[in-house]
């Protein structure tokens, strides 16, 4: 895969280091009853606990809060802007570009199919053998045995 996908989907400060820093802020936080469902879009609602000053949590808590917040918005920012690199850099390329116009078929997807796919050129391109089709039963209606008489 090429470098960008690496360094936003790999352990290179991407995804994975965020989810683990989300993941940081939702434990900080329920030690002291602030719980907030899974998912990085359910973080704004742990953001509006720290927002608020009546909130009934020790200062420390909140200042550790607060910093894990600023670390996923860096991150944040340093994915996103990976991710858009990401997507001009497959659009350039052509057949990377051809890949990503089958549904389902990303720029990170269309990039490791290329980079792990064998060249079209190594599949045989010469006509399929016809498979010869079973006549099942049909070989042996009306013949009789022993056991049907």
């Amino acid at each position: 895969l090429s470098r960008l996908t690496a360094a936003v989907y790999g352990g290179d400060g991407g995804v994975r280091q965020r989810t683990q820093t989300i993941n940081a802020l939702r434990g900080h936080l329920a030690e002291y009853g602030v719980v907030a469902p899974r998912g990085r879009a359910r973080i704004r609602q742990l953001a509006a606990v720290l927002e608020d000053e009546d909130c009934g949590l020790p200062e420390a808590v909140a200042e550790l809060g607060w910093l894990l917040l600023g670390r996923i918005g860096e991150l944040d920012e340093k994915i996103d802007g990976l991710d858009r690199e990401l997507q001009t850099s497959a659009r350039r390329n052509e057949e990377t570009a051809r890949l990503m116009t089958i549904p389902g078929v990303g720029p990170v997807t269309a990039m490791a199919l290329q980079a792990f796919a064998p060249p079209m050129e190594s599949f045989r391109l010469s006509g399929r053998r016809k498979k010869k089709r079973s006549k099942g039963a049909a070989g042996r209606c009306g013949q009789q045995d022993a056991r049907n008489g």
